[in-house]
C-alpha cells in the first residue's frame, strides 16, 4: 500500500474512532463525565431521604423533624429548609418522575444509607438528579442536564461526521480489493 493511501486511511480511522467515541459518550451513556458534588450540610443528622409526589427531596432526622432540600440554581444556592409538609415544588425542573433513566452514574463517595433519584423536565432541557445520604451523615448530589438543542446539534454533527467518514471506509475497501487482486 502506498504511503499516501496509508496516511489517508489512518486519518479516516482516527476520525471514525472519534465520531463513534463521541456518540457513545454523549448519547448512549449520558452523564459519564459528571461527578458527585457535596451538598450543604443538613441542620442536624439525617436518617433517611424520601422523594415527594411533586419531586421534592425530603429528609427525616432522628427526632422526627422533616426537612426539604432546595436544590440550588444559578440564582440561589442549595439549602435545607424545615418543612412539616412538602412544598409542592420539585427540587429541580418540573414534571418530575422517580424514574432512574439510563444514565451512567458512578458510585457515590462512600456507602449510601439512603438514595433518591428523579428525572425532571423544564422547557427545552431535561434533568436527572440523584441525592444520597452517606453513613457519615454527609449528603452528596449528582445532576446531569440535557439540552434539547445541544442534543439536536450532537445528532446532526455525528450524522455529518459519519457521512464524511464513509468515503474513508469505501477508499479502504477499494484499496483492499486492489491489493488482493495484485497478490493473486
Amino acid at each position: 500500500m502506498k504511503p499516501a493511501a496509508r496516511s489517508f486511511l489512518l486519518i479516516g480511522s482516527v476520525w471514525m474512532t472519534i465520531v463513534c467515541g463521541c456518540a457513545v459518550l454523549t448519547m448512549v451513556w449520558p452523564g459519564i463525565l459528571t461527578r458527585w458534588e457535596r451538598a450543604p450540610a443538613p441542620p442536624e443528622a439525617l436518617t433517611r431521604l424520601d422523594l415527594g409526589t411533586a419531586g421534592e427531596i425530603l429528609a427525616s432526622a432522628s427526632n422526627g423533624t422533616r426537612y426539604e432540600f432546595r436544590y440550588g440554581t444559578y440564582q440561589s444556592p442549595s439549602d435545607w429548609v424545615q418543612a412539616d409538609q412538602p412544598s409542592g415544588s420539585p427540587a429541580i425542573g418540573v414534571g418530575c418522575t422517580p424514574d432512574g433513566g439510563k444514565y451512567l452514574v458512578l458510585p457515590p463517595p462512600g456507602k449510601a444509607t439512603s438514595r433518591v433519584r428523579e428525572n425532571c423536565i423544564n422547557m427545552e432541557s431535561a434533568y436527572h438528579l440523584e441525592v444520597v445520604l452517606l453513613e457519615n451523615g454527609k449528603v452528596w448530589t449528582w445532576e446531569h442536564e440535557r439540552y434539547a438543542y445541544a442534543e439536536l446539534f450532537n445528532l446532526c454533527f455525528l450524522l455529518i461526521a459519519f457521512v464524511l467518514g464513509i468515503p474513508f471506509f469505501v477508499m479502504w475497501l477499494v484499496l483492499k480489493v486492489k491489493q488482493k487482486k495484485r497478490n493473486k
